[in-house]
């Protein structure tokens, strides 16, 4: 089995804007397109939010051609507080992101032999949550493996945000 290389990037000092001090900051980048499963993170925020949870936003950068039916389910579930899209950013800035965050989001609902945000969330020391689809099992440890349902990206966000807030 022959991986594809992990980018070498080194710690990055980078500092949160002020609204987002004190939250659980997930990013889940990649072109939005169905078989990506960004709607279970929309679902999945809705249900954390619903719970009483409001220390969380999700930044999903890309575009593609679900944007705008990702865009109406977050208008629908109230979530404008909770979820910013970033559009398409360049890599300078996509990297920046991963430092930015306390976790990655990988939602493919698709059996990518080998996903590349693991790959970089790896190479930021982030924690990646991803659906147990395809090749990625390789790469993310198990207690970050979701079925590709919203219920169990919530119940994995939600134990994330209970470990990492106090």
């Amino acid at each position: 089995v022959i991986y594809n290389p992990m980018p070498e990037w080194k710690d990055m000092k980078v500092s949160r804007i002020h609204e987002d001090k004190g939250k659980i900051i997930f990013f889940a980048p990649g072109r939005l397109e169905y078989y990506k499963g960004f709607h279970l993170l929309i679902e999945a925020m809705h249900k954390i939010v619903e719970s009483g949870e409001k220390r969380i936003k999700l930044y999903i950068a890309g575009t593609g051609p679900y944007e705008n039916k990702l865009k109406q389910m977050v208008s629908n579930y109230g979530l404008e507080d909770y979820v910013v899209f970033l559009g398409k950013l360049g890599y300078g800035d996509i990297k920046r992101n991963y430092f930015l965050s306390n976790c990655i989001l990988f939602p493919s609902l698709w059996p990518e032999a080998l996903g590349r945000i693991p790959l970089e969330a790896m190479a930021a020391g982030k924690p990646c949550i991803a659906c147990d689809v395809g090749g990625i099992s390789e790469l993310v440890d198990i207690k970050y493996l979701v079925k590709p349902d919203s219920d169990e990206f919530a119940k994995a966000m939600k134990k994330f945000v209970t470990a990492n807030l106090k």
